[in-house]
């Protein structure tokens, strides 16, 4: 079998329980692997470190699938996928919506697989993963017999690994999926939802921002999607929520979502929030905001200018937070710590002279684990904080 063999002091993030393989970590190639082989990966004295794909035109030249000395096969997606569901039974038994596996937290790099109602959802991002799609796609219909597979490999990912963007079908026929999610009940769009089709990370955020609203509250939802944080809102007893999203269809979607639960009070209107929010004519007239942006930050490079935006936002909504209002918000990229992005947060009151209280503090599910040897796969932060 080919292999790849690893530059002298350049092993120990390897050795250490990283999963990437960068080019120039590479002393040696052993071979001529294309784009999605599956190559031995050999430390600095020659000794077997792994298995990974192989990708000799990407910056992560390899992605380590396993450190035994098995080369993975049909039966290898079989039990690491059956491991991660059972491993999902223990903390949500009776969920109806969950990512099933979430890449390489799962020792599956490239793949992640979500679940809702009777559908499946895929997201391939790999070329390795792409190669093995049809042991992928077994041991799904083994393990979970949905009535309905989809292929969403529209994320842009894929194009740094050659691969194509499509959206297809691939067992089954329907174009959407049903589920309960915290009491409540969404009908998504399977094809044409953004990311697999609904944000499953927000789950326990959506439940616990439900919390925090009184009865009578007027509440903002920006960026609210299919509606999640504003459905809970609704149901919480707030007198007015406006629901705020650049996207028609999504915006179409919450509202038949809202209507599904027989919840009133809820105003959709579309905007590009970062200019529609700032603008606002009036100041302070909001009692509860949430704040649930895209991805600001797509690559290191980007950070800087992903803080700037997210200060200005919070800017712009504690301006239209009433004294003592309750502002929820989140980030979904690992290229900003945590820290980093609740500073924006901070410095934003501070322009504006505004005292900020802690009060929640949360990130990714469990459904969504982390592996802490790959700062990589801690993507999510979320707070709720009382401004005065």
């Amino acid at each position: 079998m080919d292999f790849i063999q690893l530059h002298p002091k350049r092993e120990r993030r390897l050795t250490a329980g990283h999963q990437w393989i960068f080019s120039n970590e590479i002393a040696e190639i052993k071979g001529a692997p294309q784009a999605g082989d599956v190559v031995q990966v050999r430390r600095t004295d020659g000794h077997h470190l792994g298995y990974a794909y192989y990708h000799p035109h990407s910056l992560i030249a390899g992605r380590l699938l396993t450190r035994e000395r098995v080369v993975p096969d049909a039966t290898f997606y079989a039990e690491r996928i059956r491991a991660a569901i059972e491993l999902r039974a223990r903390r949500y038994p009776d969920a109806q919506a969950l990512r099933l596996v979430h890449s390489e937290s799962d020792g599956l790099p490239g793949i992640v697989i979500d679940r809702f109602g009777t559908a499946v959802v895929v997201q391939i991002v790999s070329a390795g993963a792409e190669r093995h799609l049809e042991w992928i796609l077994d041991a799904i219909r083994g393990q979970v017999a949905p009535e309905t597979i989809v292929l969403r490999n529209d994320n842009a990912l894929r194009m740094l690994e050659g691969l194509p963007l499509e959206v297809r079908t691939v067992h089954g026929d329907a174009t959407t999926a049903a589920f309960e999610e915290n009491g409540l009940h969404y009908v998504i769009d399977l094809l044409g939802g953004q990311k697999t089709g609904f944000y499953v990370d927000q789950r326990e955020n959506r439940a616990e921002f439900g919390r925090f609203i009184r009865h009578g509250d007027r509440v903002l939802d920006a960026f609210c999607n299919e509606g999640g944080f504003a459905l809970h809102a609704a149901r919480a007893g707030a007198a007015e929520v406006i629901a705020v999203d650049s996207s028609k269809p999504a915006l179409e979607r919450a509202k038949a979502n809202a209507e599904r639960n027989g919840l009133s009070g809820i105003r959709f209107e579309a905007h590009d929030v970062m200019e529609w929010l700032p603008a606002m004519p009036t100041e302070g007239g909001f009692d509860v905001i949430n704040l649930d942006p895209p991805s600001f930050a797509k690559n290191k490079k980007m950070a800087g200018a992903a803080l700037k935006g997210y200060r200005k936002l919070h800017e712009a909504a504690i301006r239209a937070l009433k004294p003592g209002g309750i502002l929820a918000t989140a980030k979904c990229s690992h290229h900003i710590e945590s820290e980093r992005f609740y500073g924006s947060l901070l410095e934003a009151a501070g322009r504006l002279d505004r005292e900020v209280r802690l009060l929640h503090r949360a990130g990714q599910p469990a459904d969504h684990p982390i592996d802490p040897a790959m700062p990589e796969t801690d993507y999510l932060s979320f707070f709720i904080v009382r401004i005065s």
